[in-house]
């Protein structure tokens, strides 16, 4: 293969793991958005039972039921959650290899690379990069870990971890709110005998 075919092997795999990276994403939002959603749904019946003297069964079910959703979130969340970190190392191992494929074109046909450039240059100055991976010297394998920002670059940082933390809040606010109504509601019981 001649550097130009081997420059489109390794971009159609990098859109291959990309292309699998969104899907298990978009998985995973949406069974953590259902999840919540049937959540939501147990703490506003929760609140919506009616007090009576005698024991508050529809509380105490439902946020038993909603303990338990919970436990799944939190299953389902971090193995779902694994799989798209890994997805994303997947997708570094071909992002290196097509930016090490480029280091052998002249500085103005390394589009992948200036576009990798791009991204970062609006949150921080580039020219560390530019002069690293736009020059004729030849550049080692883990200097692309700089560029193609291994491990979590800003938008797996927020997408990957920070909206999971956060709907991971959302559900021990609701676990909470929960407990706290039934909690009353047995008190309301027992004070009323």
């Amino acid at each position: 293969m001649d550097k130009l075919e081997d420059r489109h092997f390794l971009l159609q795999g990098a859109m291959w793991q990309d292309s699998l990276l969104q899907a298990y994403r978009s998985l995973h939002v949406t069974f953590q958005s259902i999840l919540l959603a049937i959540g939501i749904g147990l703490v506003v019946a929760t609140m919506s039972s009616v007090s009576s003297s005698k024991l508050p069964v529809q509380p105490i079910v439902s946020t038993g039921l909603l303990f338990c959703l919970w436990l799944l979130q939190r299953v389902t969340s971090k193995n779902l959650q694994g799989i798209v970190l890994n997805r994303g190392d997947d997708l570094n191992y071909w992002h290196t290899a097509l930016i090490l494929c480029e280091q052998q074109l002249p500085s103005r046909h390394r589009h992948f690379t200036n576009f990798k450039i791009h991204q970062q240059a609006r949150r921080e100055n580039v020219a560390h990069l530019e002069q690293l991976f736009l020059s004729d010297k030849p550049i080692e394998r883990d200097q692309t870990d700089l560029l193609i920002e291994k491990g979590l670059g800003h938008t797996r940082h927020v997408v990957d971890q920070q909206l999971f933390a956060q709907i991971s809040l959302i559900w021990i606010a609701l676990v909470l709110v929960s407990c706290l109504f039934t909690a009353g509601s047995i008190i309301t019981m027992v004070g009323t005998k």
